[in-house]
């Protein structure tokens, strides 16, 4: 069976199963893997975050006691650090519920990998769309002022605007 032409319909279809079936495997191995790093890095990082934060607030705070600008520059400069670390916190939290959600899917039978979605005959025989062309606008002779950041008032209003007192931008 070294030939593809000795291949049936049902060891083709088997064979696609098994291919899948291993790499639903491994990509829950994967996820699983990447879940313990994010975890135990997050654990770290958050512990770092509350300290450098903690620090931060106090050397601001000696800092404008004893009229010391570079311990308040210093502690300002340890809160932006707290500051970004709580931002890969929270970005690894939102990789951790995707993460998640993969694996629940791949328990569930749901899960779909990223190069293996399927079209079906009614998208691929779908005409290709057109682009909307806008609808022509009217020429206006009003420039672009502080005037026209507002509402342009309609002509059945019955308003005047002075375009001499206005600074343009």
């Amino acid at each position: 069976m070294n030939n593809e032409e000795d291949y049936d319909e049902e060891t083709t279809i088997n064979t696609i199963r098994n291919m899948f079936n291993k790499n639903k495997i491994c990509d829950l191995k994967k996820f699983m893997d990447k879940r313990s790093c994010i975890n135990w890095s997050n654990q770290y990082l958050t512990y770092l975050f509350y300290f450098m934060q903690t620090a931060g607030v106090f050397s601001t705070s000696i800092g404008n006691a004893y009229k010391y600008d570079i311990m308040i520059w210093s502690g300002v400069g340890l809160n932006s650090l707290a500051s970004f670390i709580y931002i890969v916190i929270n970005s690894n939290s939102k990789i951790n519920n995707t993460l998640l959600s993969n694996i629940k899917n791949i328990k569930s039978n749901n899960y779909i990998d990223e190069g293996g979605i399927e079209f079906d005959k009614k998208s691929l025989s779908a005409p290709t769309p057109q682009a909307i062309t806008p609808a022509p606008r009217k020429n206006e002779s009003v420039p672009f002022s502080m005037t026209t950041i507002h509402k342009q008032p309609k002509m059945e209003d019955n308003v005047v605007i002075d375009i001499k007192n206005t600074t343009e931008i």
